[in-house]
Order: C-alpha cells, then structure tokens, then sequence
C-alpha cells in the first residue's frame, strides 16, 4: 500500500473535521512512521535517489526527508480540519508573499492567461489557497490519488470560496479516463485563466534538463502546453519552502514563454531551492526519471 493511500483513508478523512491540527498533525507523523517502519523498501527508494545524485544517504537526511513527507499530508489536510476563518488567518499570518505578487496579480487580470509552475517541493500544497487567500482565482491540474479525495478536495474549495474570504479554486483531475486532461488545462489558458500544474513529473512529452548534474525528464510537456494554447501567457515558477515551524514562504519568478530553454530555466529555480533543503523535495520517494 502505498502512503497516500494508507493516510487517506475514507475513515480517516471523514474524521478530519473533528480533529484539531494538534491532533492531525500527532497522526499523521504517528501513522507515517508507522508506515516507513511497515515498508522499509520505501525508505531504500529515497536511499537509491540520493546516491544517484551523488548524495549521501546518512540517516539524518533520511529522517529529515521523511518527516517533510509527511508535513506535506499534514498541509494536504489541514483546510479539513479548520473553518474558513481560521484557514484563511493561518495563511495570511503564516505564508509570506514575495515582492513579486503584484507582477503575478496584474498577469491573472491579463487576458493572455498565466501558467504557474511547480514541484513536489516544500509546502506545494499551500501554494493554491494561500494565493486564494489573496484574491487569485487558479486551477490546479492535480492527479487525486483517491476518488475520496478528490472529491473532499473539490467540496473543501467550495466551502472555502463560499466564505467569501478565497477565491475560487477549480482542478483538472490528470489521470481521470472520463477528462481530456491536456486540452482541460490549454481551455484554462486560453479563457485567461490561472493554471498551476507541476512540472518535475514525466509525461510522454517531457524532455531532458539538468538537475544537479544529473540528467532527467523534465516538464511535464508544460512547454508543449502553453505553445499550443497561448504562446504570449505569463509564466511563472511558484515554489513554497518550509521557513520554520508552520511557517513558509512563496518564492515566483517570472519566465519567458517563448525561452527555448524554458522547461530547464524551470528546473534551475528548483536547484535553488534544493540548494538550501534538499530535504524538502518528496518527490525523492518515488522513482526519479533519470534519463538512460
């Protein structure tokens, strides 16, 4: 069983809202340990990614990973657990904004559409209600890995934009056989909308990038996607890093959507980043697209 599954459990989802974030957060890391001591072949995949990146697994780093894994549920759940009201102050009070907001609020006004980009880096799953917390309404491509909850995450969207404190949030559900998923996320763009899709998952129409000398498949076809939909959208990486305890910080760049090297300009924002916190990247728990 994999951990998703494993933590997102109908039963335990419907609890969610009887539980204060003290108590999700106790579960959650009293669960999720649990579960790397149940499934040491896991841990043994975070191990095999570190060395490829010529990176040492020592047991300190293992430890740090895991336990960002697991802030990532904690995030994950967290809107189920609390009102609207109290989310929305969470946010404001917790998530720093960078000097670069405006830019990206006049480019959700734009016409043209803006594509924000991402990884499975930090707190991403505070990227989308933290920038609802501050009037942008987006739509994340996201692959649910429950039909449970998928459907808690579109009933916790409503909830929180009918508090009139977030905007609207909407998904295109990636891997659902019954939604066009690619032609779902260019209609976001071409109506001018805000996408936030990842961009460190591989797809058929990925390509090789750089990342930490090593060479991966990059992209998640998202260059592909905004040539076909609307060559002039702003694009921007958005990444959210764990500053201290429950308290994070979101970092945007501008890109240039017709860089031939966008997809790689993508990835050097995120060696940044893993430059101060390696750690924080989950994705290291899955099997890393390395090219050959």
């Amino acid at each position: 069983m994999r951990l998703s599954n494993f933590l997102q459990s109908p039963d335990f989802l419907a609890s969610l809202s009887r539980m204060s974030k003290e108590e999700l957060r106790s579960q959650i890391f009293t669960k999720g340990r649990q579960w790397f001591d149940s499934y040491p072949e896991e841990s043994m995949v975070i191990a095999k990614n570190l060395r490829a990146l010529a990176v040492p697994a020592t047991p300190a780093l293992m430890r740090e990973i895991q336990t960002h894994i697991l802030l990532h549920y904690y995030e994950k759940m967290l809107p189920m657990c609390l009102s609207p009201e109290t989310y929305y102050r969470y946010l404001v009070d917790r998530v720093a904004v960078p000097p670069e907001f405006p830019t990206l609020s006049a480019a959700a006004a734009d016409t043209k559409g803006v594509v924000l980009a991402t990884c499975h880096f930090g707190a991403v799953e505070c990227i989308a209600p933290a920038l609802a917390a501050h009037g942008i309404s987006l739509t994340g491509a996201l692959r649910f890995s429950t039909p449970d909850l998928s459907a808690a995450a579109r009933a916790q969207a409503n909830r929180l934009a009918a508090s009139g404190l977030f905007a609207q949030i909407n998904f295109v559900e990636i891997g659902n056989a019954r939604s066009p998923a690619a032609l779902d996320m260019a209609a976001v763009i071409r109506r001018g909308g805000v996408l936030l899709a990842v961009f460190d998952e591989r797809t058929q129409y990925s390509v090789p990038v750089t990342l930490l000398k090593k060479r991966v498949w990059g992209g998640a076809g998202l260059d592909r996607l905004i040539r076909f939909a609307q060559p002039d959208t702003s694009v921007f990486t958005v990444l959210a890093d764990r500053t201290d305890s429950e308290t994070y910080s979101l970092h945007l760049h501008q890109l240039h959507p017709h860089d031939p090297q966008l997809v790689q300009a993508m990835y050097l924002d995120l060696e940044a980043m893993l430059a101060g916190s390696l750690a924080q990247w989950y994705f290291l728990h899955e099997e890393m697209p390395f090219v050959n």
